[in-house]
């Protein structure tokens, strides 16, 4: 009866500990297990019709006694029986696993992750911030099976010596150790001073050894936006905190998915097209907010019933934005012209700011708020949804989405019961393993750059494409989900109502494509400029200058020289199709 009742109580405890950390779960066993010894000892030695003192005193002998027990001097004869002998052999394999987690835990795990890669075919490499790698390094064992894992301390220094979970600490030397025999991912998280690009030149130089060598690494937005990198030995995925962030915001808020759900549109020849523009405000225009501006311009190039038929309009908001405005304006020319966007310079607070909100409240579809740190977005946020009540807005309030920097539990609880207030981490958002290490949009990109490659031998392997060209790609297969909007489900229709739905998509295709390339730096490239040869080789850009004949609207494709007629068009075509 006793075993039994210890067993049960080694249970519950188990369980209830089951989230603890490990060396604190062992420490509390042990603690359980040193009470159920003193209680047996106090059990077989209490002194029946004996004197208080002489009982505290025997119970005081048994805290000593069950002390010198847990450290193998106790005596197990004086339990005389077979279940009190049970019991004291559990509690010392409990104490013996306790003094090897507690004491010896980092050296068995430093071992077992040397022998990990050592022998294993596959291994990950993490570099960056302690806390950014944590995160990264957990999803990966979540999703593969003793993973062999490798984790580089970022330069900063600080953090050496510091044991990682699930993970061998290594120093830069052990790239250079990598072998041809096995297959590496290499993911070099943010870092703040560029150091991600040497390694990226080392991993190069080392591509030509190891030929199975993925990276992905993080760089400067505008890097990654406007330079076409190129890094020919690697199977290199360049990416941005800021372009993994909103990219999962437009997935989960999916513009043209939002009108359709308001109502706010009719099917035209097949494919939706809303009676307005997505409507925006970005309030704050730091990395974040550019970057969201920028997405979401590519995110709606689909035709409204607007007099422009544009499909966005956009009021952005921020102290000093002209000065923020000029390098946007140097890299990308074309949003200068966009009359849908409108600059409003503001001291946040100041009448004017929240006069030049007030005036566009009665369109909005979505407000982002990245104006400063979290207490000052929340707060924000709480003042434009008072405003919205008292204007008698209550029922159409816009979809708020409030950027937070840290950790803010209490402000979430505060607007949780917002339905339409959601919430954007930019300062804590986890790196995961689907997104950095199996990269399915790039394998899809990928398998659509070599469709492409079957009917034109002149196009290169992707490696060798440089990042505009792969980023090309990756857009293609992010747009999916736009496209599947507009049409719908065209399974039933007939095949002439088909073509027409796909040549409409074809259409929209060709204005994304077009707005990709503005919110790139590229700009039109007149006919007139090309030289003579050129026009005979029906060349259509000049890459230097990021200038590009086909910049033109759909109906003016047919103008331009190309191999046979109407092939320009037929690539926005093909494009469209081959998701149907």
């Amino acid at each position: 009866m006793v075993l039994l009742c210890y067993i049960l109580g080694l249970v519950v405890l188990h369980i209830s500990l089951r989230k603890c950390e490990e060396r604190l779960r062992s420490i509390l066993m042990v603690g359980y297990n040193y009470l159920v010894v003193v209680a047996l000892y106090f059990w077989i030695r209490f002194p029946f019709g004996g004197e208080a003192s002489e009982i505290l005193y025997t119970f005081l002998l048994c805290m000593y006694q069950a002390i010198m027990a847990l450290a193998f001097e106790g005596n197990p004869d004086l339990f005389g029986s077979p279940q009190y002998v049970c019991i004291f052999l559990i509690i010392v394999v409990y104490t013996i696993r306790a003094v090897l987690i507690v004491f010896f835990k980092s050296l068995l795990s430093r071992t077992v992750m040397k022998w990990r890669l050592f022998w294993a075919r596959e291994i990950y490499l993490v570099r960056g911030s302690r806390k950014d790698a944590l995160t990264l390094i957990g999803d990966i064992h979540e999703h593969v099976k003793r993973a062999a894992v490798a984790y580089m301390f970022s330069d900063e220094g600080e953090e050496e010596g510091e044991p990682v979970p699930g993970a061998l600490c290594v120093d830069r030397e052990w790239i250079g150790k990598m072998k041809g025999d096995k297959r590496y991912h290499v993911i070099l998280l943010p870092d703040s001073c560029h150091e991600n690009i040497r390694y990226l030149q080392e991993l190069e130089a080392l591509g030509k050894q190891v030929s199975k060598l993925r990276v992905t690494a993080f760089l400067d937005n505008d890097l990654i936006r406007f330079e076409d990198l190129v890094f020919e030995n690697l199977d290199a995925y360049l990416v941005s905190k800021e372009q993994l962030l909103v990219r999962r915001l437009l997935m989960e808020r999916q513009p043209v998915g939002y009108l359709k759900e308001q109502g706010l549109g009719r099917m035209e020849r097949g494919v939706f097209c809303p009676d307005v523009p997505f409507t925006v405000c970005v309030i704050g225009f730091e990395d974040f907010g550019k970057e969201f501006l920028l997405s979401t311009y590519e995110n709606t190039a689909f035709e409204t019933a607007a007099s422009d038929r544009k499909g966005l309009r956009a009021l952005i908001l921020d102290e000093n934005l002209e000065k923020k405005q000029a390098g946007l304006f140097r890299d990308a020319p074309q949003l200068k012209e966009e009359t849908g966007i409108v600059w409003a310079d503001a001291p946040f607070e100041s009448k004017a700011f929240f006069d030049t909100i007030e005036g566009w409240m009665g369109e909005l579809h979505q407000i982002l708020i990245a104006a400063g740190d979290t207490a000052y977005n929340v707060e924000l946020a709480m003042r434009l949804l008072r405003i919205f009540r008292k204007r008698g807005l209550g029922e159409h309030i816009p979809q708020i989405v409030v950027a937070l920097h840290e950790e803010a539990e209490g402000s979430i609880l505060l607007l949780s019961q917002e339905k339409n207030v959601f919430f954007q981490k930019v300062g804590q958002e986890p790196f995961t393993y689907e997104e950095l290490v199996l990269r399915r949009t790039d394998e899809e990109a990928e398998a659509l750059h070599r469709r492409y490659q079957g009917t034109n031998f002149h196009v290169g392997n992707w490696n060798t494409l440089g990042t505009f060209t792969q980023n090309s790609n990756r857009a293609v297969v992010w747009d999916i989900p736009n496209k599947l909007a507009l049409a719908g489900d065209i399974s039933g229709l007939s095949d002439e109502e088909r073509e027409a739905v796909l040549w409409q998509l074809a259409r929209y295709e060709h204005r994304r494509w077009n707005v990709f390339h503005y919110s790139r730096g590229w700009t039109r490239l007149p006919v007139e400029a090309l030289s003579e040869e050129e026009r005979e080789k029906c060349a259509t850009k000049h890459k230097q200058e990021k200038r590009h004949t086909c910049l033109v609207e759909w109906e003016e494709l047919d103008d331009l020289p190309q191999s046979e007629p109407g092939i320009l068009k037929r690539y926005d075509y093909e494009n469209v199709a081959q998701l149907f």
